[in-house]
Parts: C-alpha cells; sequence; structure tokens
C-alpha cells in the first residue's frame, strides 16, 4: 500500500519518525501493539518503506512515497487499516503537530 497525500502540510512528512513515536508511545498503553518498526514487523507483518528510484519487487511505486508492505490474508489488511487510522487519530491529538 501505498500512501500519497498532495495537501500542504503532508500529514505523510517525517512518517517514519512519527510512526516510530506513534508505535512506542501507544504500545505503552496497549497490550499487544508493537513499539517499534522492527517488532511491527516481526508481529504484524507489516513493513514501512520509503520508495525511491528502485521498484524491486515491480509494485509500481511512485518515487519518494511511503509504502507499506503486509503480508497475510484479507484479514491482516483490515488490522493494519485499523493500526493507520490509530496512527492518523493520534497525530490528531490536541498540541501534536508533524516536525
Amino acid at each position: 500500500m501505498q500512501l500519497d497525500h498532495a495537501a500542504r502540510p503532508s500529514v505523510l512528512f517525517n512518517i517514519r519518525d512519527s510512526f516510530s513515536d506513534f508505535l512506542k508511545e501507544t504500545a505503552a498503553d496497549k497490550e499487544g501493539y508493537p513499539n517499534n518498526l522492527e517488532s511491527l514487523l516481526n508481529k504484524g507483518g507489516v513493513k514501512l518503506v520509503m520508495s525511491d528510484k528502485n521498484d524491486p519487487d515491480g509494485a509500481g511505486f511512485i518515487q519518494w512515497r511511503t509504502a507499506f508492505y503486509v503480508a497475510g490474508a484479507e484479514g491482516s489488511v483490515k488490522n493494519f487499516f485499523l493500526l493507520l487510522d490509530d496512527f492518523f487519530s493520534w497525530t490528531a491529538k490536541p498540541l501534536r503537530s508533524f516536525p
């Protein structure tokens, strides 16, 4: 899944660091949440990548966009969207802004 958000400022700016902060903070409050990007891959089968000019898997990535690889069946994709929704809700908390 590749994300694109053309609005300014983009919610995708610095998403790797923001997503890492989100995982760390949320894991402290919710049991079973991965607490970093490595555990997200190991526990959830989700890998965050920043696409460059290479597209080794032939996925059709748009250069310099955020993409998530989600492994598993349909339920895995639904779980990922719930996680992504949690992330976007987390970023909207009062007094929180993207760097």
